[in-house]
C-alpha cells in the first residue's frame, strides 16, 4: 500500500524524491485525461475534454467516425502543446474480415515536441458499450 500524504499526493522516498511520472508519461496520460473528461468538467476549462463515452449507443458510421476524429483532432491540439499530431486514425474493427462490427480502433499518432520523438496512443471504442 502506498501513503498517502496532505493533499493526497505521494510520501518522499527513501531520497526525498517524489515519483512524478516521465515527460512520455506525462503526455500519454494527458492525452487519455481528455479522451474521457467531458466538456465542462475541467474546472476553468469549460470547453475541454473529448468525451468518448459520449459516442457510446451510436452506428458505427462514417458520420460517427468523423465527428470522432475531428473533436480528437481539435482538442489534442487545443490542449497539448507538447506534441505535434502527425495524423488521428478512427476505423472500424468491423471492415476487418476478424472484425467486430461496432467496434472502433483509434490512435493518435504524435512527435513529442521536446525530444522528437515518434509516439502512438491507441484505445479501441466498443460502441455497443
Amino acid at each position: 500500500m502506498i501513503p498517502i500524504g496532505f493533499p493526497l499526493l505521494p510520501v518522499p522516498d527513501a531520497h526525498g524524491q517524489l515519483a512524478w511520472p516521465g515527460y512520455e508519461d506525462s503526455v500519454r496520460e494527458r492525452l487519455r485525461c481528455l479522451l474521457l473528461t467531458r466538456p465542462g468538467e475541467l474546472i476553468g476549462h469549460p470547453r475541454c475534454g473529448i468525451h468518448l463515452s459520449g459516442f457510446l449507443g451510436r452506428a458505427d458510421t462514417l458520420e460517427t467516425r468523423r465527428a470522432i476524429h475531428d473533436r480528437i483532432a481539435e482538442q489534442v491540439s487545443a490542449y497539448e502543446p507538447r506534441i505535434a499530431v502527425d495524423r488521428v486514425e478512427v476505423f472500424s474493427s468491423g471492415d476487418q474480415p476478424s472484425g467486430t462490427p461496432g467496434r472502433l480502433r483509434i490512435e493518435i499518432h504524435y512527435v513529442l515536441r521536446r525530444s522528437r520523438t515518434p509516439a502512438m496512443l491507441g484505445l479501441t471504442l466498443d460502441l455497443a458499450g
